[in-house]
């Protein structure tokens, strides 16, 4: 695979953002800000206790460390890793973190396989916590597993890392940005560490973070993503721009990268949903037949596995050539047919 532009433009983008927010000065938080303003939580210690289990035990902020929390769904970008085995996706985001004073204790939460980048002045971080959720080995469900946690990160040695289990302690929805779901997550926190984050920001699902000042938002999301705008070598320009509509940060080329997870990380033989499938058709091992509103595809040469993530408005109907073997792994709610035979082999099947 030749992600080569794709890492290029990332880093450049990071590397332009970083230089222009280099110059920023710590100015007090706006009340439109993304940065939550962090109140005295009025929810009971009892409950928070029943949430917390014996397992959650958190190393105490010192008094040189701020303490940032952060906490997503998921990421408008597709890794070429996974930290979740073949068959289901894992997502990526950068965090851009500036010069400053303070250590940083940063609490990372994420309800989807992640790994979080850090670029810039990782060098800061003195803690670092990931929290996610556990997947059983061969499916795409993070409700099943029990041994692992399908989270990582780039940037951080691993002596700096720890593992929690976001269910387990109580950060499992800790995305929810309605404010009395994250007046309830601050609480959670300051149960686990002993005080409230300095910062906090959580949204459903986002291209990028970035750590500056006093403050941390998204607001190099859309460089990234206005990037991501020009077809990358290796990619179907019309496959790629469908893609772009459910994962505008494009795919992140993290092969290289030194991953640290909880779960076994590898490099994926065929890249998550449309970016996959974007590339299989450059590649003319897929052919497209129809791109309508349930687009059909036909893969017309061998390939190890289907692209994860083929759900809901991202599904497809799937034509097997002849000669062809039917790739391993989840189709999801793409419906598979043998095209010799008619045959449906995967899928959901009408009633």
């Amino acid at each position: 695979m030749n992600f080569c532009r794709i890492s290029t433009t990332l880093g450049m983008v990071l590397f332009l953002i970083f230089m222009q927010s280099s110059t920023i000065r710590a100015e007090q938080v706006a009340t439109s800000d993304s940065t939550l303003a962090i109140e005295k939580s009025d929810l009971s210690k009892n409950r928070l206790k029943r949430t917390v289990v014996f397992d959650c035990t958190l190393p105490k902020p010192q008094d040189d460390e701020t303490v940032v929390a952060m906490a997503v769904y998921g990421g408008n970008s597709a890794s070429t890793v996974s930290v979740a085995g073949q068959v289901s996706q894992t997502d990526a985001i950068p965090v851009q973190i500036d010069e400053g004073e303070k250590k940083l204790y940063i609490i990372a939460s994420a309800y989807s396989p992640l790994i979080w980048q850090f670029v810039g002045h990782p060098d800061r971080i003195s803690k670092l916590v990931l929290a996610g959720r556990s997947m059983a080995p061969g499916t795409d469900n993070n409700n099943d597993g029990k041994d692992v946690i399908n989270i990582g990160s780039i940037g951080v040695d691993k002596d700096k890392v720890t593992f929690i289990h976001g269910k387990t302690c109580g950060l499992e929805n800790a995305y929810d940005d309605i404010p009395a779901k994250a007046e309830e997550t601050v609480g959670v926190l300051e149960n686990l560490i002993g005080q409230k984050p300095d910062l906090f920001f959580s949204e459903y699902d986002i291209t990028a973070l970035h750590i500056f000042g006093e403050r941390i938002n998204n607001d190099i999301s859309k460089q990234i993503e206005d990037a991501e705008e020009i077809v990358p070598d290796g990619f179907d320009a019309a496959i790629w721009k469908k893609y772009l509509k459910s994962m505008p940060g494009g795919v992140i080329d993290l092969r290289h990268e030194n991953v640290v997870s909880h779960a076994p990380n590898e490099p994926y033989e065929v890249l998550p949903g449309w970016a996959g499938i974007s590339k299989l058709v450059y590649e003319n091992k897929i052919v497209p037949v129809s791109m309508e509103r349930r687009p059909i595809i036909k893969i017309v040469e061998d390939i190890p596995y289907y692209p994860t993530g083929l759900y809901g408005a991202y599904s497809a109907k799937i034509l097997i050539s002849k000669g062809v073997e039917p790739p391993k792994g989840i189709s999801g709610h793409s419906i598979v047919i043998l095209e010799e035979t008619g045959e449906q082999i995967a899928g959901p099947r009408r009633r």
